[in-house]
């Protein structure tokens, strides 16, 4: 019996902190404690902007009106396009600008993928900043100058993520979404983010010459990789963008975490050898999430498992008290996620939701930990099929885009977009 309780107890605060225990210390650790307001830059670096594109015609030159209505002063631009092999009349649309604005440059490709197409750029970038952006993010037009502000308020950042939620999509992704991005704010409060958004990040030019080849989630790595060398990464709530390609179906959903659940777990890993030399939060950080990516499933069934056999045994004292322990920690969760605010606000999801999509996570972790070692992929991937427009949006008559809802309190900056009028 007693081996049975045991268990119970190791399972219990194995589920507790990787449920709840990990966000309550992210809220209450060091300077995590109060956010650190970042105030508009007094320098405007030069920022190299890359697109890696493959067949996006639809998308291109909507993706090149979004850059231009940016804030940021467009002679501190370089907009680069590197393509890797367009046959839907991509690169004919890009040649197009290139024409009219000698501040964008095409960029063919020899080898696509998104790692390869950035590597074959980086070496000829002029910015002090690399920005890298997909195709289908939209961008709020002040999202590079707070960004920007970002790195200026503090010299040891060499990541900054762009907060980025999904436009549309079912209610259990947005709902994901929402909650990871409420724990991407409390870990930016200490200085090491776990991992920015691949739709839309700023480095230092002078953090990596290239990637390396095998990465497959450059947003993880390039994260982990400034965390790992001591510098800081932070998530900057003020740095608003969209995402438009979001699941609309639950296959989707599964086949998008699935996939990019490997990538996760194989980008912590890489770095995980380097565990006993580093800095006590990252590592901290770094080694839950490996945890939580490997175990978490298995310790929630292990402890679902051990409560039924102790309460089939009549020992319903046992189980009661780890569900209790299980209950403050959430309701303690919820009120330490509740201390940061996305832009705009949050949308509220119901009892079904909330589980719905734990479920759905815990199915996707096992499946990842169950598969890992057979399953490869490389950064040339299957996109989601379906982009959201903003009349399609399932909630457009409720939820706007934040940088709709007030001016930007940022000062005037010059701005620029001579070849628009020359666009059809």
């Amino acid at each position: 019996m007693w081996i049975i309780v045991a268990g119970f107890v190791l399972a219990t605060l194995l589920v507790a902190w990787l449920l709840f225990g990990y966000v309550i210390w992210l809220r209450f650790t060091g300077d995590g404690r109060e956010p650190i307001e970042v105030g508009p830059p007094r320098h405007f670096p030069t920022i190299s902007v890359v697109i890696p594109c493959l067949n996006e015609g639809k998308l291109i030159r909507e993706k090149y009106t979004d850059l231009c209505a940016s804030n940021y002063a467009r002679e501190k631009l370089e907009l680069i396009f590197a393509d890797g092999g367009s046959d839907d009349g991509t690169m004919q649309s890009l040649e197009d600008l290139a024409l009219t604005d000698a501040g964008v440059r095409v960029v063919a490709c020899p080898r696509r993928g998104k790692i390869n197409q950035i590597n074959h750029v980086l070496p000829s970038l002029k910015g002090e900043l690399v920005l890298v952006t997909d195709a289908d993010a939209r961008i709020a037009p002040d999202a590079l100058t707070w960004m920007a502000a970002e790195f200026e308020a503090d010299p040891e950042t060499a990541v900054v993520g762009a907060h980025t939620a999904p436009r549309g999509g079912i209610s259990v992704e947005r709902c994901y979404w929402t909650a990871q991005n409420r724990v991407r704010l409390l870990e930016s409060r200490i200085g090491h983010v776990s991992m920015v958004m691949a739709c839309c990040y700023a480095f230092r030019r002078s953090l990596l010459k290239t990637f390396p080849e095998d990465v497959v989630a450059d947003d993880v790595y390039i994260a982990a990789l400034a965390n790992t060398l001591g510098y800081h990464t932070k998530y900057s709530a003020r740095a608003v963008v969209e995402e438009l390609r979001v699941p609309q179906t639950l296959p989707d959903f599964f086949r998008h975490k699935f996939r990019k659940g490997n990538a996760v777990l194989r980008e912590y890993l890489r770095f995980c050898y380097r565990l006993p030399d580093l800095e006590t939060r990252w590592k901290s950080i770094l080694g839950t999430r490996i945890v939580q990516q490997l175990l978490l499933p298995w310790g929630t069934a292990l402890w679902l498992t051990l409560a039924v056999t102790l309460l089939n045994l009549r020992q319903i004292d046992v189980p009661c008290m780890g569900a209790a322990v299980l209950l403050v920690g959430l309701l303690a969760t919820r009120k330490a996620t509740m201390s940061v605010t996305p832009p705009g606000g949050a949308e509220r999801f119901g009892a079904v939701t909330l589980t719905l999509a734990y479920v759905y996570t815990m199915a996707v972790l096992c499946a990842n930990a169950l598969t890992y070692a057979s399953f490869r992929q490389s950064s040339c991937y299957s996109r989601l099929g379906r982009t959201i427009r903003r009349s399609e949006h399932p909630w457009a008559e409720i939820v706007r885009p934040p940088w709709s809802e007030a001016p930007s309190s940022l000062p005037a900056v010059p701005t620029g977009c001579a070849a628009l009028g020359a666009i059809e």
